[in-house]
């Protein structure tokens, strides 16, 4: 639940930018501050699981959970 609600807010989001939508929400969903705040939440919480994974030991686990992490703006 803490990963899906961001993610479909940034999809609203892309929408917003790609369809140039108008509206007091939608100038909202616009926003770059509002998107990287959203970016931020799923940086942490795929950077908590790669921390997770380098401890435990998968290593192609967490170098993948990193290179989300760099990548999450880039989608």
């Amino acid at each position: 639940m803490a990963v899906i609600l961001p993610l479909i807010v940034v999809g609203f989001s892309r929408i917003a930018v790609a369809e140039d939508r108008r509206g007091r929400v939608w100038d909202v969903l616009k926003s770059r501050n509002f998107l990287w705040f959203f970016y931020a939440i799923l940086f942490l919480n795929i950077a908590e699981a790669s921390v997770k994974d380098l401890q435990m030991g998968n290593y192609y686990n967490a170098m993948a959970g990193f290179l989300l992490c760099v990548t999450i703006p880039y989608a």
